[in-house]
């Protein structure tokens, strides 16, 4: 019986490029839409939703306008600021100067603020799930200027590296930022892509910040979507009363004809006369007579119906601020809690948690993949070049003095914290680094200045600071109503 020949076996294939280095593993879904082409031709794809009717419904309805603005305006804040990466390594404040005039600067000629560009950015985000910079360089591949580029006027290519700016039966051709072109440009008027595009012919780059979504892998369709219905809701209920103060009458009334010469056509006429329109409910009625005839008008309802439906107008903005995830409180619509108390900051911090601070993080990482690449590119610093510094937005502030100051003053009456730490709670700026109070707590300050000390103690005068800090932490308390101990000066 011959012998069985040991054979060997592939466990994997590995595709190698021309350095040797593994090329990663390509994904194997169907892509969205790869045959058909939108209205527009040349392979756009067209958004689920129309992009348009999104812009033109953030402007009917003034819940879902304000819920969009002051979305907007909570995410972005009163601007940005930049955390090291390393702080125990310590911090090169230097190169975070150099890195905020760098990013203030992108702003170029222009009379707009990067504060500006930043709320324009994200109040497409708000209203069409998608915003766009559009990214200027000069001839070195240096970044030099950003613009926003309205979002709804953008359709994206199927192969997720074109963008299109429609306006006006006119294209304008982009490449989408970080996407792989290999050498290759998009020609600004075709649309083509190619290696030999002419340098004033290469259409710039669009940074893209998308939310995800469940529905379009381009575009992305809103969070309110949902509430859309109840929106169209409440503009029917306002323009209901538009029409009734408008035509100053209702045609809500039975009309009894007596001794009226006979006519053929009068039932018709008034049926069409008393039909409902949709369009104009309380449109006036008007019926010529001559002769000894009357006209008797007897009213089917006596319910008023100026301010018609307020509570079904009230329902309607209450599901709309659900669909934005945003309490009333921040539009300035107040409610009253249990027992006649306050849920403003209870629901601002869920608010706070839930929705801004997550569209700060999507904002940060986009924008923090931006600085990197391209201020190391705008510096020389490599590819591989760590800043060393990360942007965040500025988090929405919902705390108010007085409670931090009971905070403060009851964790450091507990030692629970050092009195640098309670200063910096109700930002004050903490002691000297030279200084010894700033690290003890309450108990250890008392021991330290227990006794009095003598008169050549370089800290002699140091108990009436050490008692005026302390007190600093405990304005506007009821000293009377509690048993707090006080340091005797």
């Amino acid at each position: 019986m011959p012998e069985a020949v040991e054979k060997g076996r592939v466990v994997k294939v590995l595709l190698t490029d021309a350095a040797g280095d593994v090329v990663a593993k390509w994904s194997q879904q169907l892509p969205e839409n790869p045959f058909g082409d939108g209205k527009l031709g040349q392979g756009l794809v067209e958004p689920p939703l129309s992009l348009e009717n999104l812009i033109f419904l953030a402007e009917r309805h003034p819940v879902h306008s304000a819920a969009i603005e002051q979305k907007t305006a909570d995410v972005i804040g009163t601007g940005w600021g930049w955390v090291p990466d390393d702080e125990e390594a310590g911090a090169d404040d230097a190169q975070r100067d150099d890195l905020d005039e760098w990013f203030t600067g992108l702003v170029g000629d222009s009379d707009v603020t990067m504060h500006e560009l930043l709320t324009q950015l994200w109040l497409d985000v708000e209203t069409v799930n998608v915003g766009y910079w559009e990214v200027g360089r000069d001839p070195t591949g240096v970044v030099q200027q950003v613009w926003h580029v309205p979002a709804h006027t953008i359709r994206v290519h199927k192969d997720g590296i074109r963008l299109a700016q429609a306006r006006d039966n006119r294209k304008a051709w982009f490449t989408r930022w970080g996407a792989a072109t290999d050498g290759q440009f998009v020609n600004i008027s075709t649309g083509g892509i190619g290696a030999d595009v002419p340098e004033d012919k290469r259409g710039n780059e669009l940074l893209v910040t998308r939310r995800a979504s469940r529905r379009s892998s381009w575009y992305g369709v809103p969070g309110y979507v949902s509430t859309i219905g109840w929106i169209t809701l409440a503009i029917a209920v306002r323009d209901e009363n538009l029409y009734f103060f408008s035509n100053r009458r209702e045609p809500r009334w039975a009309i009894i004809l007596t001794n009226i010469e006979e006519d053929p056509n009068i039932e018709e006429d008034l049926r069409q006369a008393l039909a409902v329109n949709h369009q104009q409910p309380h449109r006036n009625l008007i019926l010529p007579i001559t002769g000894p005839g009357t006209v008797e008008f007897k009213k089917l309802s006596e319910t008023g119906q100026d301010g018609s439906f307020e509570k079904l107008d009230a329902r309607c903005d209450a599901r709309i601020l659900v669909g934005h995830r945003i309490p009333p409180e921040r539009l300035g619509m107040i409610r009253v809690g249990p027992l006649g108390g306050n849920v403003t900051l209870a629901s601002s911090r869920v608010y706070r948690e839930a929705v801004v601070s997550t569209s700060q993080a999507l904002l940060a990482a986009r924008m923090n993949r931006f600085i990197a690449v391209e201020y190391a590119k705008a510096r020389g610093l490599g590819d591989d070049a760590n800043i060393g510094w990360t942007w965040r937005p500025v988090e929405l502030d919902l705390t108010e003095e007085r409670e931090d100051i009971e905070a403060a003053s009851t964790l450091f009456d507990k030692d629970v914290i050092i009195l640098n730490e309670a200063r910096a709670r109700v930002k004050l700026d903490p002691l000297a680094d030279d200084d010894p109070r700033g690290q003890m707590v309450r108990s250890e300050l008392k021991a330290h200045f227990g006794a009095k000390p003598a008169a050549d103690d370089p800290l002699a005068d140091s108990l009436k600071r050490v008692d005026d800090a302390i007190r600093e932490l405990t304005i506007g308390l009821d000293d009377d109503s509690d048993d707090r101990d006080t340091l005797e000066v």
